[in-house]
């Protein structure tokens, strides 16, 4: 009987301590999965995204900076990286330090198929990064014409606001990109007078850095000259100050 018992005791230790053997063993290869994650994150490495994924505890794992791998996929276009994190459970509008999403990543490096990607799958368009950035903002600054009109047609804000007050049409306007501007003139809802935190138009933004031939193209659009800024002047003023004389004489009463 003792003996049997001490048989017992010995087998049922013997099972306990391979049981937590094999679960130190499952948490340092998971450990180590997540490890190789989020280098690979860092290195933008597709591949290996491609090759951990199914195998991550969570695929938002993050990297440095909030970062995570739709992320990448979405900065790099892969499509397929893209369809698969999504697939197994990647949240579509997730986070990173500065408040940025996947489609604002898309928007950065116009990745149009990325982009078209996410919105099927039912990325948000319209959300706010921590400059009061949307995608479509982003996507004017860097100039993605392509990447304008996608968002445009999937519900984009032509008139949302940045944290001065300054919509997607007067940073076009400063960026003195007559074709953007041109297309964001078209759009039946824009607002092409909103002022900004500081009073300021598109039709300042223009006069003050000399882009005459955005300053026909807003007049022609409907533009006010009499709207003024905090400081009381209007966009003739600031053409004089600047003494941009062409923009000066469209500017005349």
């Amino acid at each position: 009987m003792a003996i049997a018992y001490l048989r017992w005791f010995s087998n049922k230790w013997s099972r306990l301590l391979y049981a937590v053997l094999l679960l130190a063993a499952s948490v340092s290869t998971s450990n180590a999965q997540s490890e190789e994650w989020r280098q690979a994150i860092q290195r933008s490495d597709i591949q290996t995204l491609l090759r951990l994924a199914p195998l991550v505890e969570n695929v938002d794992d993050e990297a440095a900076r909030g970062k995570t791998a739709l992320m990448v996929a979405a900065a790099e276009g892969a499509i397929d990286l893209i369809e698969l994190l999504i697939d197994l459970g990647a949240v579509l509008d997730h986070r990173n330090h500065a408040e940025g999403t996947a489609l604002m990543y898309t928007a950065q490096y116009g990745q149009l198929e990325a982009a078209r990607s996410l919105i099927a799958r039912g990325a948000t368009v319209n959300l706010i990064a921590m400059k009061g950035w949307s995608a479509l903002m982003i996507a004017v600054l860097k100039g993605h014409q392509s990447m304008v009109d996608l968002l445009l047609q999937n519900g984009a804000n032509p008139n949302i606001q940045d944290m001065h007050g300054w919509t997607p049409l007067m940073r076009s306007t400063e960026k003195g990109d007559i074709g953007l501007t041109r297309y964001l003139l078209q759009i039946q809802d824009i607002d092409i007078n909103t002022q900004g935190e500081e009073g300021t138009t598109a039709l300042h933004v223009a006069a003050v850095h000399g882009h005459a031939k955005i300053v026909q193209l807003l007049l022609e659009h409907g533009a006010r000259k009499d709207l003024k800024d905090k400081g009381g002047n209007t966009a003739l003023m600031l053409a004089q100050q600047g003494q941009h004389q062409s923009i000066t004489d469209l500017l005349q009463p």
